[in-house]
């Protein structure tokens, strides 16, 4: 039986438990958060969702959640976009207790980004609608178009900011 061969001991399994943790707050998030003056790590959810294989089963490739998930700290995961009609998603990660930091971030993002596609039931993967009329597919915000979004946010806020200052609030 695989449990009674089981070489690893309490010792070794909360030794391995504690280098984790290290790896995946302290020496992971953390220092990368710092040694970048960053308030969040972003990256892909992961791998573009898949079709159902009944043969071969899932074909998961990553995920860039695991170390917040380690170390217990916070991740917010939305979509940000479709590859041949099927989701896309975008993870904001931050060290311990920077929630709200998170949620302002992943707010604006989903604000600019408007790239949450209603859920539909597809017969099949439609990849000859992913281009309609030689551009992107409607409602799809280009990375041109969010950066741009997002600017004029930062400046509005930099602006409500500045007045708020002058009005002695």
């Amino acid at each position: 039986m695989l449990a009674q061969s089981d070489t690893f001991d309490q010792a070794t399994y909360n030794a391995a438990v504690a280098h984790d943790l290290q790896i995946g707050g302290p020496l992971g998030i953390d220092a990368a958060l710092q040694q970048f003056n960053l308030d969040a790590i972003v990256a892909p959810t992961g791998s573009p969702a898949w079709t159902t294989d009944l043969v071969n089963g899932d074909h998961f490739i990553f995920a860039s959640s695991s170390p917040a998930a380690i170390a217990g700290y916070p991740a917010i995961s939305l979509p940000m976009g479709n590859s041949f009609g099927l989701p896309v998603g975008i993870t904001f990660m931050g060290t311990a207790f920077s929630e709200p930091t998170l949620i302002k971030l992943a707010s604006g993002f989903e604000h600019a980004a408007r790239a949450r596609l209603v859920p539909q039931f597809l017969p099949g993967l439609p990849f000859d609608s992913i281009k309609q009329n030689g551009s992107a597919q409607k409602g799809l915000a280009s990375a041109e178009e969010v950066m741009a979004r997002m600017s004029r946010m930062r400046t509005n806020e930099s602006e409500k900011a500045r007045l708020s200052r002058a009005r002695g609030r």
